[in-house]
C-alpha cells in the first residue's frame, strides 16, 4: 500500500497537541520566561491604565480594568510566542516537513523524503491516533510517524490503511 503526501506545519501542530507529557528542559525555561512576561505585562497594565485617564472611576473598577487589559495583552503575547516557538523547531525543507512517500507493508512502515528515510517495524509502533489533519503512528510517548490525512486518494483508502495498520500493530503488540 503506497501513498504520497506533504507533511506541513499543521501536521506537526497535530503532533504537538497530541503529545502526552513532553519533557524538554529548554522549552520549560522558555515557558517559564513566557509566564514571567505574562505577569510583567499584567503588572505593567495595572500601573499604566489607572494613570492614563482611561480608568477615572473607583479603585475596584480600575483594578479590574487593569487586570483584564493586562490579561488580554498577555494572552495575545503568549499565543504569538508559543506559535513562533512551535514553528521554529522545524524547517519547511528539513527532515520532518515536506513531501513524503509512505509505504505500508507487512513488515512495517517506510517513509521517504528528499533528505530523510525512516523504516519502522510494526513492533516499534505502539498505537495510532487520528488527529485533525494527521494520522499519528506513535513510536514513543513524544514521537510519532505523521501521515497527512490528505495523502490518501479517498476516504476508502484512508479507512483501508487504518484497518491494515491497526491489524499489524495489534498483532505486533500481542507477539511481544
Amino acid at each position: 500500500m503506497e501513498f504520497r503526501g506533504t507533511i506541513e506545519p499543521r501536521h506537526f501542530a497535530d503532533l504537538c497537541t497530541s503529545v502526552k507529557a513532553p519533557d524538554y528542559p529548554r522549552h520549560r525555561r522558555r515557558l517559564g520566561l513566557a509566564l514571567i512576561t505574562v505577569v510583567a505585562i499584567i503588572v505593567a497594565a495595572s500601573y499604566v491604565v489607572p494613570r492614563s485617564g482611561l480608568a477615572s472611576f473607583d479603585v475596584t473598577r480600575s483594578a479590574v480594568l487593569s487586570f483584564c487589559a493586562g490579561a488580554i495583552l498577555a494572552a495575545i503575547w503568549v499565543l504569538a510566542f508559543l506559535r513562533k516557538e512551535q514553528m521554529s523547531l522545524l524547517r519547511l525543507d528539513g527532515g520532518m516537513l515536506g513531501p513524503r512517500r509512505f509505504e505500508a507493508v507487512d513488515a512495517g512502515m517506510l517513509v521517504e523524503g528528499a533528505s530523510s528515510s525512516l523504516r519502522m517495524r510494526w513492533s516499534g509502533i505502539t498505537h495510532m491516533t487520528d488527529a485533525q489533519h494527521t494520522m499519528l503512528l506513535w513510536t514513543d510517548p513524544g514521537a510519532a510517524i505523521m501521515v497527512p490525512r490528505d495523502a490518501f486518494d479517498s476516504e476508502a483508502a484512508r479507512v483501508a490503511f487504518v484497518a491494515f495498520a491497526e491489524a499489524r500493530i495489534g498483532r505486533a503488540q500481542a507477539a511481544s
